[in-house]
């Protein structure tokens, strides 16, 4: 085996946090946790979460449901009153889930370690409704989460400081051209100028300058291949109407 394949393979040690373990050295990867604005740390392997028992909070976003009830370090032991017993990122999942129907009233109830304290606590979330039995088709909840998913992410892409990978920026472009919302398409049009403008950069001498393998040895960097399919795929998605259509015929798609 390869040694970069072994030393993907290491297995992270299983922290508990309650007994004043820490996040194990270069365990960066985090995860959401959806409609709270926090992020929590869960011990995987290779991504795969099913052996955790424990999310360790490492973010609370300003202003968000999470904001004064949780805080960076806080320990989720489980949901309600009970201890987690099975996958935390799946059983915290389901607990949104519930909490955001109108049977749950918005009340994500959490068990929270705090400094040798465990207490149950609850955070507010926003009440989205139940996903209808033909989800996401004929679901009032799916588009209602499509609708203010596609606003939030219209908005970080207005920013200024809005400056991502370019995987990243074409796949969220193509999310926004995916709606048929005819409000975004100066904002996927702009995204396609930038995008057959990093085509050019990408091939000059400076971007090679910065790559860490030979150009010699690469017939295309990934991020130049991940654009070229996306403005394909896009092309095939202007069959979905007038609105797509009228963003395909932008100049700067011309030459995809």
């Amino acid at each position: 085996m390869p040694a970069a394949s072994a030393a993907r393979r290491v297995d992270l040690p299983n922290p508990d946090f309650t007994q004043g373990a820490a996040i194990p050295e270069k365990a960066t990867h985090d995860w959401t946790l959806g409609a709270t604005g926090a992020r929590g740390w869960m011990h995987s392997h290779q991504l795969e979460t099913s052996q955790a028992r424990q999310i360790r909070i490492t973010g609370v976003a300003e202003n968000s449901p999470a904001a004064g009830v949780l805080q960076v370090g806080d320990v989720i032991l489980g949901t309600g009153d009970q201890a987690f017993s099975s996958d935390p990122r799946v059983a915290f999942g389901q607990a949104l889930t519930a909490a955001e129907s109108h049977a749950g009233q918005g009340r994500l109830k959490l068990l929270r370690w705090r400094n040798g304290q465990t207490q149950t606590v609850t955070i507010s979330i926003p009440v989205l409704g139940d996903y209808s039995r033909t989800a996401p088709y004929d679901c009032e909840k799916s588009a209602r989460i499509l609708q203010q998913g596609s606003r939030a992410l219209a908005q970080a892409m207005q920013s200024p400081d809005y400056q991502p990978n370019p995987i990243s920026r074409a796949l969220n472009a193509l999310a926004l051209l995916a709606t048929g919302d005819e409000a975004w398409l100066p904002l996927i049009q702009k995204e396609a100028r930038i995008a057959s403008v990093f085509g050019i950069m990408a091939m000059s001498s400076l971007f090679w300058l910065n790559m860490p393998s030979s150009p010699a040895t690469i017939r295309c960097c990934p991020a130049c291949a991940a654009w070229r399919w996306s403005r394909r795929q896009a092309r095939v998605s202007s069959a979905r109407g007038a609105t797509v259509s009228q963003a395909m015929t932008d100049d700067s798609l011309a030459t995809a």
